[in-house]
């Protein structure tokens, strides 16, 4: 999935997410494109999740 220009505060929020969770072989610049923006994309939609949920994420940049 392709994904436009994201917002540069979710892409923030899904590469510190993923960071945090991967090891040090798989920290965000070791991924590939498709990879990142699949993550970008599941990182906006859990934040518009949460928005609908009117539920402040706790680590929401």
């Amino acid at each position: 999935m392709k994904v436009d220009a994201p917002d540069t505060s979710i892409a923030q929020s899904a590469e510190n997410r993923w960071n945090a969770e991967a090891d040090e072989f798989n920290q965000w610049g070791a991924l590939g494109q498709d990879e990142k923006d699949e993550l970008i994309v599941a990182e906006q939609e859990r934040l518009v999740s949460a928005e609908r949920a009117g539920v402040i994420p706790s680590n929401a940049e």
